[in-house]
Parts: C-alpha cells; structure tokens; sequence
C-alpha cells in the first residue's frame, strides 16, 4: 500500500502538476528503504525467522546469516523512518510562509540527520571487528572463542530507546505542526478540514512508535523473540504509516479529477 501511495504521490506531482520536490524525491529514498527492508524480512525468513530460538541455533550457518540481515535491516528501517521525517518537514517548508517556521524546521532536519547518523555508526560499529555483530565465534569465551569487543547488550538497546524517544517527539511534532500551517492556507473550509484529517494519520506512526519502544525495552527480555520479531513488525509499521500520512495530502489532485470524472459519467 506504501508502495501504491509514493508511485501515486510522484505520477500526480510530475505529471498532473508537472512539479517535483526535494520533499518528492526523499520520499522515493525512503519507500527504496521500506523494499530494502521487506526483502530484509523474506531473507529473515529463509534462515529461521519464525523458529523458536533453539530451533534456530541448530543451525549454526542459518542463524549466522539470520543475524547478518537483521544487522542490515535495522540500519536500513532506521533510515527509512528519518527519510519520512525529512520529507514531510521539506513539505511543510514549501507550504510555509513564515521565514521563522521553515527555519525551525530546517533545525529539526539538522537534528534528525544527525541523530540518525550517530544512531547508525553506533549500530555499524556495536563490534570491532564490525563482523562479530553476527558472527559470534569471533566474540570472547563463553560465547566465541576471538577477541572481539562489542556494547554490552543492554547499552545497545539503551541507545535504541534514545533513538526511539526522539522519533517519538518528533512524530507527535509532524503530527501537530501541519494544522496551523493549513488553517492558514487561502482554502475553503472542506478542504483545510479534510487535509487536517489525512495528516492526523501521523498519530497511528506515533502510536505504532511508542508500542515499538515497549517491545524494545522487553526485546532481550523475551527467550523466543525470533518467533515473533514483533520490535522489527512495528518498526516496519511505524514506516510504512508514515509514508502513507506523509503522501496522502499529494493525492487530492487525483482524488477532485477521480471525482470529477465519476460526476461526468
């Protein structure tokens, strides 16, 4: 559905408008992330997600390679979900008349960029060497028999909760800062009221955000997490939400010529 959405988002924006973005094209980044990651699930699959744990370490091989797309994965939907967030704050900025507004978005582009970058070279670098991540006979005894040194697990999901926090706020931000900004625009009332509406989806990201932030803090709690993965589930719907309520607004050109059109008929 995600999908459908941004190929719409860009067919009406390009074609119908003949007016394209930076916020257009940073939208086409994160649904390449969203397949990324997807496909990301599939390969999980493959080597055992969905298999109880122990089911899993019967297969050492299978479980090395479960665990190298899972390292992948997690940097990819971290930046699939700061793509989102980039996105909508470029559209905001383009809508925007006000000078002090587009430059306290600007801030928060400047902040999101740079929170993912130290959230992804924290999760690149968990181990030195970087492939003990997944390839735990490199770590120390009882768990390998190498010398590598990686974040004590509960640190590593410590930063990920941080992480979380923030896309938190700055999702209810996101969610919240468009309705002024609209009920400003010179536009009837149906229209400020039914774009209000569309962007209020942002509240189900929130929503998907802070239940995966619960499923983060129990994530090393669980003995079985393979079997659900539901901390990456929610993650993957917090991403997916997000593109749709970010794109949604773009559609109403072809949703007045669709109904335009049924009128005619």
């Amino acid at each position: 559905l995600s999908l459908i959405t941004v190929w719409l988002r860009f067919y009406v924006r390009s074609v119908m408008l003949g007016i394209t973005g930076s916020d257009d094209f940073v939208m086409i980044f994160a649904m390449v992330c969203t397949t990324a990651t997807f496909v990301c699930f599939v390969i999980e699959t493959q080597h055992g997600l969905g298999k109880h744990l122990l089911a899993m370490l019967a297969s050492p091989t299978d479980y090395t390679e479960f665990l190298k797309i899972n390292y992948a994965h997690a940097i990819i939907v971290m930046i699939g979900v700061s793509a989102v967030k980039v996105s909508i704050a470029l559209s905001l900025i383009r809508l925007s008349p006000q000078r002090k507004y587009s430059q306290f978005l600007w801030g928060i582009i400047i902040f999101v960029v740079a929170m993912t970058l130290a959230c992804a070279l924290t999760l690149i670098f968990q181990c030195i060497p970087v492939r003990a991540a997944w390839d735990f006979s490199l770590r120390p005894p009882p768990t390998g028999t190498g010398t590598a040194r990686c974040y004590p697990i509960y640190t590593f999901r410590n930063i990920g909760l941080m992480n979380s926090s923030f896309n938190i706020i700055t999702d209810v931000l996101f969610a919240t800062l468009p309705i002024p900004l609209i009920w400003k625009l010179q536009l009837n009332m149906r229209t400020k009221i039914s774009l209000i509406g569309i962007l209020s989806l942002g509240w189900f990201a929130c929503a998907a955000a802070i239940i995966k932030a619960i499923r983060q803090w129990h994530v090393f709690d669980e003995p079985d997490w393979t079997v659900y993965n539901s901390f990456n589930v929610w993650n993957f719907i917090e991403l997916t939400i997000g593109i749709i309520a970010a794109s949604l607004p773009s559609l109403k050109p072809l949703f007045n010529w669709f109904l335009k059109t049924a009128r005619g008929i």
